[in-house]
């Protein structure tokens, strides 16, 4: 029991009991306090207290002695940075302002250029329209309507809606100057005038009519030169000789002028007034699905009307093109009438180019030709190789082979003009219109006359 209480006792102290710990731990930190630091700290303190007396006594007079000489010129410094630095405030305010201005003038004067293009654009894209609508209108078709399409659009009501051709097939001709006329009739505006508005307006009249008595007078005169100018052309015309095919071309297009002419001037349609004429009709036949259903279908309006469609412009050939294509042609047909001609020609019979044997004959001679050309040359360099060794004697390698090209090249130089122009003499044989030659050899003979032709003149595109 003693020995159990015993333990007891003893696991009680080490759970509970903490005093030999703190021990331990208390000698702990004196043995690093005290032995191993020693006296450090203390001397620390005694170093910084030397250092603040020194400093007490002999640094803080050198700071005040400084600070007197220095502090001065550091404020001088101070004051010239701080008006360096306003004036540089100063400027960048200024400048920020003219640069402001500048930007603005500079923005409005391309806000001034950008409407400037702006309208330009309209103008021109204005113009383009206006252009596109002329050649629109020179391509346009005319429609000559029928008496069924007439009575039918006689039953349309006219406004400022239906387009202009209608409305002149239905009210007549003048149908446009008279809706202009109501038009300004109905704008008209009283006016109360006074005295000197009515001599003002007396006055306008009075020189209105200067002008227009100045103005016939000129017209006048004009008229009289122009009467003669065309008398003295008529007179030149009477002597000088016309041709009766210019004058029935001309009288061609005359008459499809005022062909023309008296088509445009007849009431017809186009396929912009068709077009309102489906959507009219679309709309009826919408607008009566319960009620009337006798709407005529578009077709049925224009069956028997006549389309009158644009012609292509007749683009004239080059004059020189036209030249040479004649004279062309001319080569071409007397090759063909030499042909027709040969076998009743005692001349030309006796010429067979056409055969083989003639063909074989021309092409032996040129060999025979092209042969007696490389034999007078091989003859040539074998007389300056050899010959005038053996004229001369012994004579060393390269100047012998010298002197045969040299007289080759002599030889082959004049063998080629005298080839050239055998050649040429057998290629341009000339050929008389007798024999039925093109008329390029003839126009020396004076025998002969080029025949007068107008068969281009009637065409419409030339060939």
């Amino acid at each position: 029991m003693t020995e159990l209480s015993r333990e007891i006792g003893e696991v009680w102290s080490r759970l509970f009991d903490h005093r030999p710990f703190l021990n331990g731990e208390i000698k702990f930190m004196l043995k690093e306090f005290e032995e191993k630091r020693g006296d450090r700290e203390v001397e620390n303190l005694f170093a910084i207290l030397e250092k603040l007396t020194d400093i007490k006594d002999s640094q803080a007079e050198k700071i005040i002695k400084s600070g007197e000489t220095g502090l001065p010129v550091l404020k001088e410094k101070l004051q010239q940075a701080l008006l360096l630095s306003e004036e540089v405030e100063k400027n960048y305010l200024e400048s920020q302002k003219v640069h402001e201005k500048r930007r603005l003038e500079l923005k409005a004067k391309r806000q001034q250029e950008w409407d400037q293009f702006i309208d330009d654009m309209n103008f021109k894209c204005q113009r383009v329209d206006n252009t596109f609508e002329e050649k629109e209108e020179e391509l346009r078709d005319l429609i000559f309507p029928t008496k069924y399409l007439l009575d039918y659009l006689k039953t349309i009501p006219i406004d400022d809606n239906v387009p202009l051709n209608i409305a002149k097939l239905v009210e007549g001709e003048y149908y446009e100057a008279k809706h202009k006329a109501s038009k300004e009739d109905t704008k008209t505006i009283p006016v109360h005038l006074n005295s000197e508005d009515i001599e003002n307006l007396n006055k306008i009249k009075a020189l209105t009519k200067i002008e227009i008595e100045e103005a016939t007078e000129e017209v006048k005169e004009k008229e009289e030169s122009s009467k003669e100018e065309s008398i003295d052309k008529a007179e030149k015309k009477d002597s000088d000789p016309v041709n009766p095919d210019e004058k029935s071309i001309a009288k061609k297009d005359l008459n499809k002028n005022d062909d023309e002419e008296d088509e445009e001037d007849k009431l017809h349609l186009t396929t912009a007034d068709i077009d309102w004429l489906y959507t009219y009709l679309q709309h009826q036949r919408k607008v009566n699905e319960h009620g009337d259903k006798n709407v005529p279908y578009l077709h049925a309006l224009l069956e028997g009307a006549s389309i009158k469609t644009p012609e292509n412009q007749v683009l004239k050939r080059n004059p020189i093109l036209e030249a040479r294509c004649v004279k062309l042609r001319s080569q071409q047909e007397a090759r063909e009438y030499r042909k027709m001609t040969k076998s009743v020609d005692n001349v030309r019979m006796r010429f067979p180019e056409d055969s083989i044997s003639y063909q074989l004959k021309q092409m032996n001679r040129q060999l025979i030709a092209i042969g007696q050309f490389i034999l007078s040359i091989f003859a040539g360099f074998l007389f300056g190789f050899r010959g005038v060794e053996w004229m001369v004697g012994n004579i060393e390698f390269g100047f012998r082979l010298l002197l045969g090209v040299m007289c080759a090249l002599v030889i082959a130089l004049a063998e080629i003009y005298f080839l050239a122009k055998k050649l040429n003499e057998e290629l341009n044989i000339p050929e008389t219109v007798q024999l039925g030659g093109p008329p390029k050899f003839a126009e020396d003979s004076p025998y002969y006359v080029p025949p007068i032709s107008n068969k281009s003149n009637d065409k419409e595109h030339q060939d």
